[in-house]
């Protein structure tokens, strides 16, 4: 995957535990015929560049910097949603 991935670009994920709570949450609330977006971007809270990710999977004593291309994607409706019990790659591979 390395070879295919341009070290700047941004790598957005979301660990499958939060997507599947994300998912029971929106599908809970579009059958109890709430306002629900037709399109629902579930992400971690720390977008990384795929450089830093690859460093910091090789050795997680570097640190993990935001990426400034990237964003976070904070909205009405993730409110709406359950807490990420793994809100960034840390906690997802700890």
């Amino acid at each position: 995957m390395r070879a295919r991935t341009t070290p700047e670009s941004v790598s957005n994920r979301i660990h499958r535990d939060d997507a599947s709570a994300w998912l029971i949450a929106y599908a809970r609330a579009v059958l109890a015929e709430k306002p629900m977006p037709h399109c629902l971007h579930g992400v971690d809270q720390l977008p990384l560049t795929y450089a830093n990710l690859f460093q910091w999977l090789d050795d997680p004593t570097i640190p993990l910097r935001l990426a400034t291309s990237g964003r976070l994607i904070q909205t009405e409706f993730r409110a709406m949603m359950p807490p990420l019990r793994y809100p960034t790659i840390r906690e997802g591979l700890s």
